[in-house]
């Protein structure tokens, strides 16, 4: 009867996870006077379109990437000495049916400047998050 238990609780932890994948996206909005000019992309998986220079004023295609319970990209871009990495996840926990706690997602988006670079997290789409754990981010960079 105890193996019996330890196997369910195996099957149910197992049969938690979900049968989907959770993407990121990201768009790049520049806010500067110069082109902003890509110098790095760090995904999970293929994250595409491929980020390109953005003129000043202007806005990026928004590139995604999905990898599954787990989607994460950081993106560099420079525009002279100035240097803005905008980073996104998304990452599911499974419930777990010891403590009864569901299942949820965590977003996450957030930036570094360096070189007297302003970079800001502009908006946050979160809708999609309790569905399938798709997150959207929208970024500046001046």
């Amino acid at each position: 009867m105890k193996t019996l238990s330890v196997v369910a609780g195996i099957v149910g932890l197992l049969s938690s996870a979900p049968a989907f994948a959770s993407s990121v996206s990201m768009t790049f909005q520049n806010v500067g006077t110069a082109t902003m000019v890509p110098a790095g992309v760090n995904a999970c998986g293929v994250f595409a379109p491929t980020p390109a220079n953005i003129l000043a004023g202007a806005t990026s295609p928004t590139s995604s990437t999905n990898c599954g319970t787990t989607s994460a990209s950081h993106v560099t871009y420079k525009i002279g000495t100035k240097q803005c990495v905008f980073h996104i996840s998304t990452i599911y926990t499974p419930a777990n049916p010891l403590t009864g706690a569901s299942a949820y997602w965590t977003p996450n988006a957030s930036t570094t400047a360096s070189g007297s670079a302003t970079c800001k997290v502009v908006s946050q789409d979160i809708s999609q998050i309790f569905i399938n754990g798709n997150f959207a981010a929208v970024f500046s960079m001046k």
